[in-house]
């Protein structure tokens, strides 16, 4: 369990969730559907540019569909935007604890109960190709460059713990990524629109959810949150 969510995590979270402005109501009809997505897409272009910093709490729930099991984990997740590079600071306390720090094209895995510390490089195995592809979706990104990256369908409203959301379905266009993610979808609050859960969902049937709480936007965040033991990233 740990290794699959480390790895779609490095996807969806090298960048954040994606966060907009307040959009107007439609009533649902595929030419409304289309307007509002478009309205939606436009703001991103503009919210990108003064995006900083994102501090949430973290819910992860794990669905493996071929023996029908789903398993939940818990954390913080901190990211910053940097002219250098993004930064992600993810640290799992329950049910067991585990730190990942991700930036520079790196990636380390602190396992404090027994004292493992692991390294990887984005550009081994599929994690080069999972990262970008999460990065597409993510904090920063424009809405032009969701339009080339993705098919995307505005999914219309729906309500997650009392809040009211806005539902997106996002569909890789290159067929290679679709082998990695068949579908992402994410939930924004309509209220301040910053995310409220993102769900990826691979080929075979499993899937990601993560629910954000408490979510902050463009806090300061030091720099000593981004450091693991001795595996500070600089």
């Amino acid at each position: 369990m740990h290794k699959f969510c480390t790895r779609i995590l490095i996807a969806v979270l090298l960048a954040g969730p994606p966060v907009f402005n307040s959009i107007p109501a439609w009533s649902a009809s595929p030419q409304r559907d289309d307007a509002q997505l478009e309205h939606i897409l436009s703001e991103l272009d503009k919210t990108s540019r003064d995006f900083r910093t994102l501090e949430a709490k973290i819910r992860n729930t794990k669905y493996t569909r071929i023996v029908d099991d789903t398993s939940v984990e818990s954390g913080q997740l901190w990211f910053r935007r940097d002219p250098r590079g993004n930064k992600i600071k993810i640290e799992f306390k329950k049910p067991s604890q585990r730190d990942i720090l991700i930036a520079d094209s790196r990636v380390v895995i602190y396992y404090p109960k027994i004292n493992k510390l692991d390294n990887y490089e984005l550009g081994s195995d599929s994690m080069q190709n999972k990262a970008e592809l999460g990065l597409l979706a993510g904090v920063g990104s424009s809405g032009q460059t969701l339009r080339n990256t993705y098919t995307i369908r505005y999914l219309g409203e729906e309500r997650i713990d009392g809040k009211k959301t806005v539902k997106l379905a996002l569909s890789p266009r290159d067929p290679k990524a679709k082998t990695l993610f068949s579908t992402q979808e994410v939930w924004l609050d309509s209220n301040d629109w910053l995310p409220v859960r993102q769900k990826l969902v691979e080929s075979s049937g499993d899937s990601l959810t993560i629910d954000f709480s408490d979510v902050k936007r463009n806090d300061r965040i030091s720099d000593k949150v981004f450091r693991i033991k001795n595996a500070t990233i600089k």
